[in-house]
């Protein structure tokens, strides 16, 4: 857990001269639906967070939820996300640990036009199960949703 906290506060630092090239900082993280952009060949982009959900008296919560970004191509990003420590309580039964991480890519097959056509970008991505399996996937949710 402290390497964890460490690595998340290593990233947040950014250098100012970094930021102010001329091109957008485009998160995807945290949201429901991921940007079109793809980030510029030549540089890489961390993003992390954290999350709770309640539903009664059931809880989930992941901390670090690191999302790394790497540009292959103008139009192609690989990217490695979900890397996180999560705690499941519920009544269905409760636990804590690390949860699957989830490799993908992101294609931007259209950048749009103001006004004309918008942008487009497709997000590929599959979990690998090295996690702890009694927190399932996504984020306990299994549990979650049972109670």
């Amino acid at each position: 857990m402290a390497l964890l906290i460490r690595l998340i506060s290593s990233v947040l630092v950014v250098p100012s001269d970094e930021v102010q090239d001329g091109f957008p900082i485009s998160t995807d993280r945290p949201s429901f639906a991921d940007g079109t952009l793809i980030i510029p060949k030549g540089r890489w982009q961390v993003e992390s967070g954290a999350t709770l959900n309640r539903v009664g008296s059931s809880e989930v919560c992941s901390v670090g939820e690191l999302l790394f970004r790497f540009p292959v191509h103008e139009k192609l990003e690989l990217r490695v996300s979900n890397l996180s420590w999560a705690t499941a309580n519920a009544s269905a039964g409760s636990g804590e640990g690390v949860l699957d991480p989830v490799l993908g890519v992101k294609y931007r097959f259209q950048s749009g036009v103001a006004g004309q056509k918008p942008d487009q970008a497709i997000v590929l991505q599959s979990s690998l199960p090295v996690g702890l399996p009694e927190l399932g996937f996504p984020f306990g949710l299994d549990q979650f949703l049972r109670c």
